[in-house]
């Protein structure tokens, strides 16, 4: 039985004399490492807590808000001081000065002494008020005793009781305590909330003025980037440019650095504008600050350029618009004009685009060019522009080599005489077996031209080294690539500007006049209503330029609406251009968008009935006016106006034009409507600066000098009324015997030549129209 047990343990082998025990190692654990000091863990925390990005944001959030209480408090106190003292106008006047415009200095020093004469009004009154005053508690205390006596006596014979006679007396006693508990009741707490209503209420005036360093704001209003150039940012810019010597001058000038500044322009996509630097300020102090320049004005270093004019002591500052660098231009002519012909010898090549948005063009005759530049940044096919725009002459022998091989030059192939791309051995051998036939040739031509002065090679283009009048000896040859400095200037062709405008470097001046007799008097530009040719039962041609106003201000100040169709506006231009002569342009049946036109009231001895409307309808009907006067009568110079009140509106009106396919930007002359009340105000200059940044000619209706001072180098054209104001307030010129020179031409031209006498030198030329002054 025992074969059939199972046992149920194991045997254990036990280890042989030949069988090595098994050996365990004890690894040491590593040694611990060494304690980090207390003050560097306190450091560390200490640096992470303080550049944590909420920390961060809590610090400039606790700045932000003290400095808008702290800086609201400043900006109250000088609204208060300003409008208490005559300090405002003697600010305005000492920058007038500056800048030389006694006009604008004459007018403010006006306005000063008319506030100084009511402010000593008004204190002489305050000698007598108390008296008055006095007077009056009294006057009021007894006729109010009397009064509530004679309803106690009513009350009395009504009911019969003698006591209801004092009832009234009685009860506005009792009325008069519980107005004094109240007072009492709240006069505590108010003491208690009034101290933080106030801090409140500067708060908010120094947020909404944003009154803290850029750090500190938030980071939707500490984005500036693409902010529109102006004179005081031009001016900041300079100030924090770390040249000590430009900004103690800076902060010494009265106008705040003001008369530095030329008129800024348009050009291009960007903005132009020239600075006079004050004494001890050398130009290339500020060239060699470039960066630091550009980035105080929001924008790269490739966005601004910084060149020296012919004038002393004065750099030009061209400043991009934010990101239009980055934008490609326009197609070529040689893509978008079929007429588009060349002539080697004479013609010039549309090469690309200036920084102003002119045509570049370059001549190829008798010219070597060496193109450089990164790989990928346009070599290849700015060569292969020039060689497109030379096979529009057939005379012209092309020779080719790209040692690349890949620069695309198929359609040259059957053109070309020699074409070689490749970057092999052999194509190197072939491109230079060109150059020496073309020397060979070169060689050839000059031989013959020694032996016969008198021979002309027929003209097959391309660079050459002849003698004069010996005619181009070589073919057009091309070898690509080459990484050296290109050593030829392209020339800069202006825009050709439209029909009846003003050159690039002037603004047209206007002299605004209701007298239609005179434009066979003067040639001084003139601008009249049509409503004055239609009445008129003889018509007389013009001596000068002028431009035709609708009316439209007075039309919808007396009726609320047009009362003259499409139609017969049309027909009345028609009269004036065939009696009077072709004018400048004439103005639409547009509706202005001020409060009086829309909402009625009056101003001075001027009513107004008001539309009624809104302004997207006011809008909306100047656009519409537009588009039905232009389709009846497409060449009488009829331009489209722009209205508003707001920049916001004023873009929605340009928007509104380019939705129905009038391109502003190609129009002659964009009239600016509705800123006659607006124009020296930041608000109007902001309005001006945005729809020039658009690129559009803008005439401003009716603007005066402060106005022209301030936005006129912003304007094509400009017209002003101004001095028939000015007339009425002055004695007649000597020798007149009429009222008031109001209506007469001597009055008016003496007038024009003064403004232009006053305004600044960079501002003269502007106003200065030298066709017609």
């Amino acid at each position: 039985m025992s074969e059939n047990v199972v046992h149920l343990h194991k045997h254990t082998a036990h280890p042989t004399s030949d069988t090595a025990p098994t050996v365990l190692t004890v690894v040491p654990d590593a040694p611990p490492a060494r304690p980090v000091p207390l003050w560097v863990r306190s450091g560390r925390a200490i640096k992470t807590g303080v550049t944590h990005e909420k920390t961060r944001a809590t610090v400039r959030a606790a700045a932000r808000h003290s400095l808008y209480t702290f800086n609201g408090g400043r900006i109250v106190a000088r609204r208060a001081w300003d409008g208490r003292t005559g300090s405002r106008y003697e600010r305005m006047i000492r920058a007038a000065e500056a800048a030389g415009n006694l006009e604008a200095a004459e007018e403010w020093e006006e306005r000063l002494q008319r506030f100084r004469a009511a402010r000593h009004h008004r204190r002489m009154d305050l000698l007598h008020s108390p008296v008055e005053a006095a007077k009056g508690v009294a006057v009021g205390a007894g006729m109010s005793i009397g009064v509530l006596v004679a309803l106690g006596v009513v009350m009395a014979i009504n009911t019969g009781h003698v006591g209801d006679v004092i009832t009234p007396l009685s009860a506005t006693i009792d009325f008069i305590a519980l107005l004094i508990r109240i007072v009492q009741v709240v006069w505590g707490p108010a003491l208690t909330i009034g101290p933080f209503l106030a801090l409140l209420a500067l708060w908010s005036v120094g947020r909404k003025q944003h009154a803290a360093p850029a750090w500190a704001l938030p980071a939707n209003v500490r984005g500036s980037e693409g902010e529109p150039i102006t004179p005081s940012i031009v001016v900041k810019a300079l100030r924090d440019l770390g040249v000590p010597a430009l900004a103690r001058a800076i902060k010494e000038m009265g106008d705040a650095g003001a008369s530095m500044l030329g008129p800024i322009r348009i050009a291009g996509c960007g903005v132009e504008v020239d600075v006079t630097l004050p004494s001890g300020v050398a130009t290339n102090e500020v060239q060699n600050k470039r960066r630091k320049l550009a980035e105080n004005l929001t924008r790269h270093e490739h966005e601004v350029f910084i060149t020296i004019p012919e004038a002393a002591r004065t750099v030009r500052l061209w400043i991009a618009d934010s990101g239009a660098l980055d934008e490609p231009i326009g197609p070529s002519p040689l893509v978008t004009d079929e007429t588009l012909t060349a002539n080697y010898k004479t013609g010039r090549a549309p090469w690309g685009q200036d920084l102003r948005g002119d045509a570049a063009e370059l001549s190829v005759y008798q010219r070597h060019l060496l193109v450089t530049g990164l790989s990928n940044q346009g070599k290849t096919a700015a060569l292969r522009a020039l060689a497109l725009w030379l096979a529009l002459d057939r005379t012209v022998q092309f020779w080719i080599a790209d040692l690349k091989g890949v620069g695309d030059w198929a359609p040259f192939d059957g053109i070309a005489k020699v074409l070689i791309e490749g970057p092999s051995d052999s194509h190197c051998i072939q491109a230079t077996e060109m150059v020496e036939d073309a020397v060979e040739e070169m060689n050839r031509r000059i031989e013959a031209v020694r032996k016969d002065p008198s021979l002309v090679f027929p003209p097959l283009g391309g660079p050459h080294l002849s003698p004069k009048n010996a005619g181009p000896p070589l073919p057009a040859s091309t070898i690509k690539e080459l990484e050296i400095p290109s050593m030829t200037q392209p020339t800069i062709a202006p825009r050709a500007l439209p029909a009846g405008a003003p050159a690039a470097s002037g603004m047209r001046f206007y002299l605004t006049t209701h007298k239609r007799h005179w434009v066979k008097l003067t040639d001084v530009p003139l601008f009249l209503k049509s409503e004055h040719f239609a009445a008129a039962a003889k018509l007389y041609p013009a001596r000068g330029r002028y431009a035709v106003d609708s009316g439209g201000f007075s039309e919808l100040q007396r009726h609320g609406c047009w009362t003259r169709s499409p139609r017969q506006y049309v027909d009345d231009l028609r009269r004036i251009w065939e009696h009077v002569g072709p004018y400048d342009w004439a103005a639409g049946q547009d509706w202005m968008c001020e409060d009086l036109i829309i909402h009625g009231g009056t101003a001075g001895p001027l009513t107004f009935v008001g539309t009624k409307l809104s302004v997207p309808e006011h809008q909306r009907r100047t656009v519409h006016n537009f588009l039905d006067l232009r389709s009846l009568a497409p060449t009488l110079r009829i331009i489209p106006t722009l209205q508003g009140r707001t920049v916001a509106e004023y873009h929605a009106c340009a928007d509104l034009y380019e939705s129905y396919g009038v391109n502003l930007r190609r129009e002659p002359t964009v009239g600016l409507g509705s800123v006659c009340r607006l124009q020296s105000t930041k608000q109007g200059a902001a309005i001006v600066t945005a729809m020039a940044a658009r690129g559009y000619r803008l005439h401003g209706f009716g603007f005066k000098i402060l106005g022209l001072e301030r936005v006129g180098h912003l304007l094509a054209s400009a017209d002003s009324a101004a001095w028939s104001y000015h007339a009425r307030k002055r004695p007649p010129l000597p020798g007149h015997t009429h009222k008031n020179c109001a209506n007469c031409l001597d009055y008016a031209l003496n007038w024009r030549r003064r403004v232009l006498a006053a305004i600044p030198t960079y501002h003269q030329t502007l106003l200065t129209d030298g066709s017609a002054a």
